[in-house]
């Protein structure tokens, strides 16, 4: 093709029928409706076919402002005409629609202000304040001024900054190469200086993006395009909008040298494998044939393949805070791939992965802030023929260890499940009364500790309000997937499921997934449960396996557990390591009382609270992305290993 010529066959702006299959996350009726009135043009795709209560509008604007698409949300859904309801809550988006327009317009203003001042300096306009022209007018707001400089440039434009009532910030990072500052009279107006739009040190071992490598460049559409891969793929798709900049990017290349310009940048950068993953999202997302188009001019790299579903649009549609990049294990690993440089390697080429023994060690040197309860991911698992899934009832018994509760409590908090839930946490320690207040959460103390295993499991069972039972273990991990996945496989005309492996953490490290009871890893349905007669009473321990004996017997053979991908695994049974008791580590795993006598002398030495005790969900560590990492990093196959000598057998309550 003729330098500058247009390119033929590649019809920009024109987009392809919806590709036949679904996306995980996006399966669910609102997020369906997010990514298809994202795109600023308006879908040329069919609408989806689910009718959005009011309730459900509501949820779809805040999901679509935290996805920063609010305005194209806004622009395109079809609101219904004469619902008062309805209009308030469109009314109320729209308010806050135009508050990031206002200030939109406010940074336009300045940013005018300063590339005026410093005409004479290596310094150009970035990202928000760029992308926007790609935009129809009103639909790509900001939220602060970026500009790209020189380091050379540095003291003569803060220079200019201060002389326009700018003041730098003092908590800035120098080695981020990001300089903030804000205007005096109104701390609302932000300048981001960069001297390299990809921030961490440790990422710019493998990628980087200056003012050299674009300049003389920064207005053309190639160029636009690298910025957008850089920013999305540094932020790791975190937002919809990055998907949609790198969208709006692509359809604005037209010629082929602007494609030359891309792709050379791309290469100069260390973005190509970035590149393909983010165009192909574009592509799948909103079927825009110019982002495939792109794409398969830059290669075909050995990764590919992988690498594009570790970002499936369903990870980009799961929370409705924007952070979702932490919660699915697909993006962990994509982060890590980053870090270590496999998504830099040139096209045919993988960067080397640093050799890890089949264990990943965990650090819990530095612990996790709070869970944000409201950010729940979208889930990885539809159940066929359900919005949503049928309501979930998840039984958690516990006695004298909230420190591993509240990691059991914040496991299922952050379950991606659409469907109703709640989780039962029954208490029967007589002078420990714990405390938490969220709707799903139901905390029953009594001042009687039960005599066995099986009656407390019956008792739990009978708190429940739903007819899909789950055991919840309290000192056990289940990652946030486990709820969506077995509803699936439940609603496929099962009555009983567990995994037949799963993953152990003890001392600190990952292994396996292994074979064991993991009793604590089964789901069933109240009529089986009932059909059985439930959990034997008579018994102190070893409930599990007798429940477990009485289903075989009544689904006459038909196996109880499958096994699972290894990525598709969810449980984490914690052995050693959790500062807590284990029965089947007192010698008998019979005697009950043991654990009754242990959590007794643990109350007079201090070490377990009596009284109210306020429980703070949370995880200690990012269970997640040790297990992506474990994944990623050891030589795991689909075959059910024989269990290691010494195993443990299922702990008791």
């Amino acid at each position: 093709m003729g330098e500058g010529s247009v390119i033929h066959g590649k019809s920009p702006g024109s987009r392809a029928a919806r590709l036949p299959w679904k996306f995980a996350g996006s399966s669910g009726a609102i997020a369906e409706w997010l990514v298809h009135c994202a795109d600023p043009l308006g879908s040329n795709l069919r609408p989806p076919q689910a009718q959005l209560s009011n309730r459900q509008v509501r949820t779809l604007l805040a999901k679509a402002d935290a996805h920063k698409v609010l305005p194209s949300v806004l622009r395109h859904y079809p609101f219904a005409a004469g619902d008062a309801p309805l209009d308030r809550i469109r009314q109320d988006a729209d308010s806050r629609r135009l508050e990031r327009a206002a200030l939109s317009t406010m940074l336009k203003h300045h940013a005018g202000l300063i590339l005026e001042a410093a005409r004479d300096l290596p310094v150009e306009l970035v990202k928000g304040p760029a992308f926007a022209g790609l935009y129809p007018p009103g639909l790509r707001p900001y939220g602060d001024i970026d500009v790209l400089t020189a380091p050379s440039a540095l003291p003569q434009l803060g220079d200019t900054l201060a002389d326009l009532g700018f003041v730098r910030l003092r908590d800035t990072r120098h080695d981020a190469l990001e300089y903030a500052w804000v205007r005096r009279d109104n701390r609302l107006l932000m300048v981001e200086v960069h001297t390299n739009l990809v921030h961490l040190p440790r990422m710019r071992e493998a990628f980087s993006l200056t003012y050299q490598d674009l300049a003389g460049n920064f207005q053309r559409p190639g160029a636009l395009l690298a910025v957008a891969v850089v920013h999305g793929g540094m932020h790791y798709f975190a937002w919809l909008r990055h998907v949609v900049d790198i969208c709006q990017a692509a359809r604005a290349i037209e010629t082929s040298e602007d494609e030359t310009l891309f792709e050379e940048l791309a290469g100069r950068s260390g973005t190509r494998m970035i590149a393909i993953v983010g165009l192909h999202l574009a592509y799948r997302l909103f079927g825009e044939r110019r982002c495939l188009d792109i794409a398969q001019s830059l290669g075909a790299p050995r990764d590919y393949r992988f690498a594009r579903t570790l970002l499936e649009g369903a990870v980009l549609t799961a929370s409705s805070n924007g952070r979702l990049i932490y919660n699915g294990w697909r993006r962990i690993v994509f982060r890590e791939l980053m870090r270590n440089g496999t998504l830099a390697a040139g096209v045919g080429v993988r960067a080397p992965v640093p050799k890890m023994s089949s264990t990943f060690s965990v650090d819990t040197s530095s612990p996790m802030p709070p869970l944000d309860t409201s950010a729940l991911a979208a889930p990885h698992y539809k159940v066929v023929g359900t919005k949503g899934g049928p309501p979930v009832s998840c039984m958690c018994l516990t006695y004298g260890r909230p420190h591993v509760l509240e990691e059991a409590i914040g496991s299922f908090l952050l379950q991606d499940y659409e469907g109703e839930k709640e989780l039962i946490v029954l208490n029967d320690l007589p002078d420990q009364e714990l405390a938490f207040d969220h709707p799903e959460v139901k905390i029953i103390n009594v001042k009687k500790r039960f005599r066995g295993m099986g009656e407390k499991r019956n008792a739990c069972a009978a708190l429940c309000s739903h007819d899909l039972l789950f055991v919840w273990d309290d000192d056990d991990i289940c990652l946030p997937w486990r709820l969506s996945f077995c509803a699936q496989k439940l609603g496929e005309g099962r009555r009983f499921f567990k995994p037949a492996r799963s993953f152990f953490l003890s001392k600190g490290e990952i292994s396996g997934p292994e074979p064991n009871v993991f009793h604590a890893s089964a789901c069933w349905q109240r009529s089986l449960y009932d059909e059985v007669g439930g959990y034997p009473h008579t018994q102190g321990a070893g409930e599990d396996i007798a429940i477990e004996a009485k289903f075989v017997e009544a689904l006459k053979g038909v196996p109880l557990s499958d096994v699972l991908p290894v990525e598709a695994n969810f449980y984490i049974y914690r052995w050693i390591g959790t500062n807590s008791y284990h029965l089947s580590a007192f010698g008998d795993p019979s005697d009950y009382r043991m654990v009754a006598d242990y959590v007794s002398q643990q109350q007079v030495s201090g070490d377990i609270a009596t009284g109210r005790v306020l429980l703070k969900p949370h995880w200690k560590i990012d269970y997640g992305a040790a297990v992506a990492a474990h994944i990623e990093h050891s030589s795991l196959t689909s075959e059910i290993e024989k269990a290691p000598t010494g195993t443990p057998r299922e702990k008791r309550r």
